[in-house]
């Protein structure tokens, strides 16, 4: 043949036809051991579908993986309605989306799982209102979701599951708040709500009878608090509840009982600083029917009575050697004859004949008396502390403390003073 007889046999389209075919040729020999052959077209739309689908799986996000699978399904819903898609790449869309649905359930799953409230004493009201905020959120997306992931009857199974979970969290949250464990809180509250001002739309005035904080100190020394320190838990814990209230975590009628209850705690010594240790005379306590500070020996140094017939006044007797000491215990004063019996209560005067409700009086500084009739015997007994200076006892030791018990059969009363 002539030279170029090749080239005019072919024709130029056929010679370029041959080329790539040898070309192809060569790089299926070399793809034995090499990059193998290119893929085609639709191998590569179905690659990128199946991608698609797996970025939704290892996001770790719920709202982001619904807004792959919402692009995802709309570039699948464009490319099947064009003529001819490839069968191949449908395929790989069904697949995609189903792996994304099946991914966005999981998480959303869950999500649902890790918002379940636990034990009250497991969750704070930081924990369950990030758990309801959670779970809002999930029930609004769910609410939207108009088939992308859920069937309808999956769907309103799901809201169902989420609402109910929503109620026991907003159960937990009304038990969390109405404990009244932790003063933190009242002091957390305090400094929100009075010192920085903050929500003051929020607030609801809660009205009782536990009138304004006693910060005296009998008081002070008996919770175990300073008097800043006390004001501020009595304080936030009006705001703490008012707020609580406010903002319809609890009821008016469920807050008042634990403002109530909290305030005890807190006469009770419980928020104190410290293990409180009463050493003396304790007037706030010995009112509660708590005579912790009275606890020792006590020992009679007179006897004070009325002085004979015609003589005014009383006499002062240092003899009292068959007088017995006064018994004094957390929740009993005695002499024996007559027992003032506390134990978490209005003290009440106890005798061997039957009792009466003892009446209180604190007309005198430096002295608390209680008074009672029992069996037509009037008993006075009288609490003074250091520094009390009755009128009518110059011979008293201002520098100790002391316990006088008064009867009226006969008319005298004994002076025991604390060793």
């Amino acid at each position: 043949m002539r030279r170029g007889g090749v080239r005019r046999a072919f024709g130029p389209w056929r010679w370029l036809l041959a080329v790539a075919v040898l070309l192809a040729a060569a790089g299926c020999a070399k793809g034995a051991g090499g990059a193998g052959p290119a893929a085609s077209p639709t191998q590569k739309q179905v690659q990128q579908v199946a991608a698609q689908g797996a970025a939704i799986a290892k996001t770790q996000d719920p709202q982001a993986q619904r807004q792959q699978l919402a692009k995802l399904a709309a570039r699948a819903q464009a490319f099947n309605q064009k003529k001819g898609a490839a069968k191949a790449v449908k395929a790989a869309y069904r697949k995609a989306l189903a792996a994304g649905k099946k991914a966005v359930s999981a998480s959303e799953k869950r999500l649902l799982t890790a918002s379940r409230a636990k034990a009250a004493k497991e969750e704070t009201e930081k924990t369950i209102g990030e758990k309801l905020t959670r779970l809002a959120g999930l029930a609004k997306t769910v609410s939207a979701d108009a088939g992308l992931v859920y069937p309808k009857a999956a769907r309103a199974a799901l809201l169902k599951d989420i609402a109910a979970q929503t109620k026991q969290l907003q159960a937990t949250r009304t038990q969390v708040i109405l404990a009244v464990d932790d003063p933190q809180r009242y002091l957390d509250a305090y400094q929100t709500y009075v010192v920085e001002g903050k929500e003051r739309d929020q607030e609801t005035n809660l009205s009782g009878d536990w009138g304004d904080p006693q910060t005296t100190p009998d008081v002070l020394a008996a919770v175990g608090l300073t008097k800043d320190k006390f004001t501020r838990i009595f304080g936030g814990l009006h705001e703490y509840y008012g707020r609580a209230v406010g903002h319809g975590f609890v009821s008016y009628e469920q807050a008042l009982p634990a403002v109530e209850k909290a305030i005890d705690k807190l006469y009770a010594g419980d928020y104190a600083d410290q293990p409180v240790k009463i050493t003396q005379m304790n007037f706030y306590l010995i009112k509660k029917g708590d005579f912790a500070g009275l606890v020792g020996q006590w020992r009679p140094v007179a006897l004070y009575a009325v002085r004979a017939t015609g003589t005014a006044g009383y006499s002062w007797d240092n003899d009292v050697e068959n007088i017995k000491p006064l018994s004094a215990t957390k929740y009993h004063i005695s002499d024996g004859t007559v027992t003032l019996r506390g134990q978490n209560q209005k003290p009440v005067m106890v005798g061997t004949d039957g009792s009466a409700a003892a009446e209180i009086d604190e007309s005198v500084e430096g002295e608390l008396s209680y008074s009672g009739d029992l069996a037509g015997t009037t008993y006075i007994i009288t609490f003074m502390t250091k520094g009390a200076d009755p009128e009518d006892m110059p011979n008293l030791n201002r520098q100790k403390e002391h316990i006088v018990i008064y009867t009226n059969k006969p008319r005298s009363a004994v002076v025991y003073e604390r060793q």
